[in-house]
């Protein structure tokens, strides 16, 4: 009777530990190797994650690189004129041509891309950096939070939309 006793507070024991390790694997912490499970756990950065997912980017990042990746804020994507946003996603040329100007070859901290002044993105297209107010600008753009690590990686979060011409 007491190993029956004994076994069913065991059994109960692990089964009430189970709900916290599950909890911890759920979300990996800003860090780990996956860009888009990184920015997705950073909590400000749902609208990119899902966008960047729809365009294709998810391998690509997880694969290829190093690179900077400058993550616009939801914020960001909240600013832009009524509408753009939803065709923004409705068009995946353009949607993969906005997402991949956001995604520079090579990893750069904060004091890196100043050191630069400008940068080129996987498309080749140009953007000027400048120190501004405190801070870095990247094209329209200031960093908001800098340098996370996303395995060989590293995610600037930035507080406008860098949309190329």
């Amino acid at each position: 009777m007491r190993k029956i006793l004994a076994s069913v507070i065991l059994a109960a024991l692990l089964l009430s530990a189970a709900p916290a390790v599950i909890a911890q694997t759920a979300t990996p912490a800003p860090g780990a190797g996956d860009v888009l499970q990184t920015t997705g756990a950073m909590g400000n950065l749902n609208t990119f994650t899902s966008l960047a997912n729809q365009a294709g980017l998810g391998d690509a990042l997880n694969t290829g690189g190093p690179y900077t990746i400058l993550a616009p804020s939801d914020d960001a994507f909240n600013k832009m004129p009524p509408g753009t946003l939803s065709a923004l996603s409705n068009d995946t040329p353009r949607l993969q041509a906005v997402m991949r100007n956001h995604v520079i070859p090579g990893r750069y901290t904060a004091n890196q891309l100043l050191d630069s002044k400008q940068i080129t993105t996987i498309d080749g297209r140009t953007i000027q950096v400048v120190p501004r107010q405190g801070s870095v600008k990247v094209g329209d753009a200031f960093l908001t939070r800098e340098d996370t690590p996303a395995g060989n990686n590293v995610i600037h979060v930035i507080d406008n939309v860098l949309i190329p011409s």
